[in-house]
């Protein structure tokens, strides 16, 4: 007996932003680890995409929206 094969959903790719200038695009992203005394630490890390240089990193146990939005505005 012979097998279909499925086909597959094609999707066309998602435009990608030509970055050209410093600034332009930041991207955010929250890092959770934990120590050895099971406590947990967050970080928030603010990179610029152009040059990928790190902007801000933000560690604390706990991370309120807050300062958050301190880091932000900063």
């Amino acid at each position: 007996m012979r097998r279909l094969r499925r086909k597959r959903l094609v999707r066309p790719a998602a435009p990608v932003a030509e970055l050209t200038w410093a600034n332009q695009e930041w991207a955010m992203d929250f890092v959770m680890d934990g120590l050895a005394t099971g406590r947990a630490v967050r970080a928030l890390t603010l990179v610029d995409e152009y040059t990928r240089e790190c902007l801000a990193i933000e560690v604390d146990s706990c991370l309120s929206s807050r300062r958050v939005t301190r880091v932000l505005e900063w």
